[in-house]
């Protein structure tokens, strides 16, 4: 099944049954258990994200329950040498926050190459770890807090041409 076709699927499940696809409760202790940090490592996230040069954007829906703020980044992981990439800016979502949609652009502007050779255009082509954290400063791993990362529905933004107007030519 194509790539955008497995993203739109999965976008469609968690829209209809209502999914909390992702979630971490950090309990503040040093360690895994209190590194506000969720790593995708396996199966239908993993992928060459510009196989179809239309897709542009991963999008998801973050909740913050928390009484402080969220400063949400992406890394990626991925080339021959396992280069770490982080989204620079994070996407702040103010503490107590409903379900917010964002963006995360797939654009090598957007990224800091934090290890690592492969030139930012090549680790999209070959992702092995998607990493979803909390962190005020630019690195590849969530602080340690105590609190929650939630996140819903996760799906692609794509570039539709005029011919391509429909749902159903994804």
């Amino acid at each position: 099944m194509a790539l955008q076709q497995r993203y739109l699927l999965k976008v469609l499940e968690c829209l209809v049954f209502d999914l909390l696809m992702l979630q971490k409760s950090c309990d503040g202790s040093s360690g895994i258990a209190g590194e506000m940090a969720i790593r995708l490592t396996e199966g239908e996230w993993m992928d060459n994200y510009f196989v179809f040069q239309d897709i542009v954007s991963l999008r998801l829906n973050i909740r913050n329950d928390n009484d402080f703020d969220l400063y949400v980044r992406m890394g990626l992981t991925g080339g021959t040498d396992n280069t770490q990439l982080v989204y620079t800016e994070p996407i702040i979502i103010p503490a107590f926050t409903s379900w917010d949609e964002q963006e995360f652009q797939l654009d090598n502007l957007y990224y800091t190459r934090l290890f690592g050779d492969t030139p930012i255009p090549l680790v999209f082509d070959d992702i092995s770890e998607i990493t979803f954290f909390h962190n005020t400063s630019l690195s590849y791993f969530g602080e340690t807090v105590n609190g929650d990362l939630k996140i819903s529905v996760i799906g692609i933004g794509a570039i539709l041409s005029s011919n391509e107007n429909s749902i159903n030519n994804l």
